[in-house]
């Protein structure tokens, strides 16, 4: 067996090792994929609305705020315009310790910093707006 390797070059040596090392890369990063993927953090779960609520109300657990002189309470129809003119509507869920605001409408749900806020405003429905 030893005069096998006798007849080996130093290139082959060389060849055979960084092969080895490709190949030993390659199950690794496998391995890795397969372990991230299994912990949960490609995976995604469809919920439902009320269940999504229920989660935010207990990742927001502050029902009120007050925001320039004005107090909002969970559950207001609030528009939200941020520093950037962006603007959100829909209803307040809450604030957590963080200073984060999460509102909700019918198919999303916001987190904006509290600092970045411009303006907070009651949403009036749409009934009230056609009478004035």
């Amino acid at each position: 067996m030893l005069e096998l390797f006798s007849s080996l070059e130093w290139k082959d040596i060389l060849l055979s090792a960084c092969l080895a090392y490709i190949i030993f890369s390659v199950i690794r990063t496998i391995r890795r994929i397969r372990e991230i993927k299994h912990s949960g953090a490609f995976i995604s779960k469809n919920m439902s609305i009320a269940d999504a609520n229920a989660k935010c109300r207990e990742l927001f657990p502050i029902e009120e705020i007050t925001f320039k002189g004005q107090a909002f309470t969970r559950g207001m129809k609030v528009k939200i315009i941020t520093i950037q003119q962006k603007s959100f509507e829909g209803e307040l869920i809450g604030v957590n310790t963080l200073n984060l605001i999460c509102i909700s409408n019918q198919n999303k749900m916001f987190a904006h910093r509290l600092e970045k806020v411009r303006e907070i405003s009651l949403v009036e429905p749409n009934n009230k707006r056609e009478k004035l």
